[in-house]
């Protein structure tokens, strides 16, 4: 079970969020002040100074969940979860929706699980946690940097970028990990200094560096 704490702001959206819920997950931290739920799929609520609330189990609605893992990871959006997961899963292959409410979208990205939470205006992505995708090739490179930066992204520095939603990604060609570990450390740094100067990673002018005398 992973744990990801989500400041609900209403009691409508709250009793969605329960509904959301699968069977077997369980309530607790009652109190006054907050309110906790688990859930198998690795989503975990927080209700500040809640409006009647139960302890008892909820079942939920959730469908068509394969997902394996104990592991998967929360993303916080404002009111546009399924829009974002559409796009992601459209953009990678071995991807899919998995089940849709108005509080919370499961999604997986070549089979690793993510939750996609409407949590409200109150939190904004930052650059301190970010999707990593590994490509093979400068024409995979490619599209993923120019549909992910598309309608409002933008372009970062050393392969980073932030999507229109403010989720920020890190395209990463294969190539890349290996010319800077590689045993020839004059290569290596050649290849980083080269690196420094890119938004996009390009991987013909990486070789290049590299491979100068």
């Amino acid at each position: 079970m992973t744990w990801c704490r989500a400041k609900v702001g209403s009691a409508a959206v709250w009793r969605e969020l329960c509904a959301t819920v699968p069977p077997h997950a369980g309530c607790c931290s009652h109190g006054d002040r907050s309110i906790v739920i688990r859930s198998d799929f690795g989503a975990v609520a927080v209700q500040r100074n809640p409006v009647s609330l139960c302890g008892h189990v909820h079942r939920g609605r959730v469908e068509n969940m394969s997902i394996t893992s104990s592991v998967s990871v929360c993303l916080w959006f404002d009111g546009n979860a399924e829009e974002a997961a559409r796009l992601y899963t459209s953009l990678i292959h071995n991807s899919a929706v998995t089940s849709i409410s108005p509080v919370m979208v499961t999604f997986t990205l070549d089979g690793v699980p993510f939750l996609a939470l409407n949590g409200g205006p109150q939190f904004r992505p930052t650059e301190a946690a970010s999707i990593v995708i590994r490509t093979t090739t400068q024409e995979e490179t490619d599209r993923l940097w120019s549909a992910l930066t598309a309608e409002g992204g933008s372009e970062g520095r050393c392969a980073w970028l932030k999507d229109r939603f403010g989720v920020s990604w890190q395209i990463v060609p294969q190539v890349l990990p290996q010319l800077l570990g590689a045993s020839d450390r004059q290569a290596a740094d050649r290849t980083l200094q080269a690196m420094l100067g890119m938004s996009k990673i390009d991987i013909a002018a990486l070789e290049a560096a590299f491979n100068a005398s």
